[in-house]
């Protein structure tokens, strides 16, 4: 359970870095 979390968490986190590089560019 605490894994999956943690893997959500790296997920949305890489989809924010990615929408804000793409905004950007």
């Amino acid at each position: 359970m605490n894994l999956h979390h943690k893997a959500l968490r790296h997920f949305i986190s890489a989809s924010v870095i990615v929408l804000t590089s793409s905004f950007l560019i």
